[in-house]
């Protein structure tokens, strides 16, 4: 039997430019910086966590900034943050709490302080601030480009232990662990902060796959998002295995036979899975759950977005237990 499964769902979106490699995209962002008329310019590259910031920080180092700062100098010390974190977090192996906190209240106002009299002491040049919360640091920014990762991507990195925490070192724990703190605390934090800059953003990353990143202009990203909630559209699938995976969906949808299993699908969870725009023959992914965020309303309707907020109340999964284990009845 030959799969009729589309492994690869996206939107074609017509008429906006993209960037791929970071040579097109260190060049796109030096010509935007070369219009703006001042002797100092201030960049921010804001990051989703999860990002492989060595990989970043070695390409922006050829804008030839005259500083470089990243964020995490302007954290609270990592004990503060677990502290902080422990209520949502939790000792239970799995139950938590979604976190109210914010960016700002990962870091520390003296850092801050002692960053922006170095800042401002700085008269003329190039002043790039990198990293999750940096448009906190200096809110006067010139230009706002956004890293953003889908969160199976991230969850991927957890994996193989390529990823550390909110404010925290934890990536020598137990996946299960990283991916607590993850959907608990980081994410939501991220996502929050992320809402209040969608409308200044600039440029938009697109780094779910490694030295591969892919850029686009803010204003067409919003774009993107609109068209895609006045239209019918599938996320990308996101497939795991698990202990009582089967082997039915390798099948049905044409899967890797090496591997052991398939327990899940996430054929339509958008705060797990991505979303694909086609773009001049290029593919731009981006998590799905910022077609919520931004288009709540439009996508879900007044009724459930009052009851739920910006959230997908609805997960659409493939469970198989076919040849494969015992699964309680969902």
């Amino acid at each position: 039997m030959k799969s009729n499964y589309d492994k690869n769902p996206g939107i074609l979106i017509q008429d906006i430019s993209i960037w791929t490699g970071w040579d097109q995209i260190i060049n796109e962002i030096n010509s935007a910086l070369n219009q703006i008329d001042t002797p100092k310019k201030v960049l921010i590259l804001e990051t989703y966590t999860g990002i492989h910031d060595e990989e970043i920080i070695t390409a922006i180092r050829n804008l030839g900034a005259k500083k470089l700062i990243i964020s995490n100098e302007s954290f609270k010390k990592e004990t503060v943050i677990r502290q902080m974190t422990q209520n949502d977090v939790t000792d239970d192996r799995i139950f938590g709490f979604m976190t109210r906190l914010r960016m700002q209240d990962f870091l520390d106002p003296q850092k801050i302080e002692i960053i922006r009299n170095q800042i401002i002491q700085i008269k003329e040049g190039l002043i790039v601030i990198y990293g999750s919360g940096s448009s906190l640091i200096f809110p006067e920014y010139d230009l706002l480009a956004y890293a953003d990762m889908a969160r199976w991507e991230i969850q991927n990195r957890m994996k193989t232990h390529n990823v550390h925490g909110l404010g925290v070192d934890d990536h020598e724990m137990e996946f299960s662990h990283q991916y607590k703190r993850g959907y608990f605390v980081d994410w939501r934090v991220c996502d929050r902060h992320k809402q209040k800059l969608y409308q200044k953003i600039d440029f938009v990353l697109d780094t779910n796959t490694e030295q591969k990143p892919k850029m686009i202009r803010g204003m067409d990203f919003l774009y993107a998002l609109h068209q895609a909630a006045n239209q019918p559209f599938r996320v990308v699938p996101y497939f795991d295995p698990g202990p009582w995976g089967g082997q039915w969906m390798k099948e049905v949808c044409d899967l890797d036979k090496e591997k052991d299993n398939f327990a899940w699908c996430f054929d339509c969870v958008p705060e797990e899975n991505s979303l694909k725009f086609f773009i001049d023959n290029e593919e731009f992914e981006t998590p799905s759950i910022n077609l919520v965020l931004t288009q709540s309303t439009q996508l879900l309707g007044q009724a459930v977005e009052e009851r739920f907020g910006k959230e997908f109340p609805i997960r659409f999964d493939f469970l198989d237990t076919m040849d494969g284990g015992n699964l309680s009845f969902q």
